[in-house]
C-alpha cells in the first residue's frame, strides 16, 4: 500500500512476478521443468501485459482529472 496508485501497480507486478519463479521452482522439484516452464512463461506474460495495460490505464484517469 504505497501513496500513489503507481506504487501499488509496481508491487503487483512484483507479486505477478514471483508466481512465474514458483512455478519454475515446482517444476524443478516434480522434475518437469517442461511443462512448468511453459505455464510460467505465459504467466509472465499475461503479468507483463496486465501491469502495461494497467499503468496506462491509471495515467489516462489521472490525465482526465
Amino acid at each position: 500500500a504505497g501513496p500513489t496508485i503507481f506504487d501499488r501497480v509496481v508491487a503487483l507486478n512484483g507479486l505477478g512476478t514471483l508466481v512465474p519463479v514458483l512455478l519454475i521452482l515446482v517444476g524443478l522439484i516434480y522434475d518437469r521443468e517442461d511443462m512448468f516452464v511453459d505455464l510460467a512463461l505465459a504467466l509472465f506474460l499475461l503479468n507483463v501485459f496486465t501491469t502495461l495495460l494497467l499503468a496506462r490505464y491509471v495515467r489516462h484517469k489521472a490525465a482526465d482529472r
